[in-house]
């Protein structure tokens, strides 16, 4: 494999494990019972996390993967 090829690989792998980051956040919320509205109050914050100067850049890309994870969800209702 090459260098290059190597580098998309672990880039796609590093996608997909905040992907499974947020996720798994997402269905801990659930499964606490939280109601669509309650997803939309966290979403919100998460997105705040997200946009917040103190924070890392990882902290951030995950942040915002929960915080769009749970708007999704308040909106089908699950």
């Amino acid at each position: 494999m090459t260098p290059e090829a190597r580098i998309a690989t672990l880039k796609a792998e590093v996608a997909a494990t905040q992907d499974a980051a947020a996720a798994m956040v997402v269905l801990t919320i659930q499964a606490m019972g939280a109601t669509p509205e309650q997803m939309l109050l966290i979403a919100r914050e998460y997105q705040a996390v997200a946009d917040g100067r103190r924070r890392s850049r990882i902290t951030g890309i995950i942040a915002r993967k929960v915080a769009e994870k749970l708007r999704g969800e308040a909106e089908r209702g699950d």
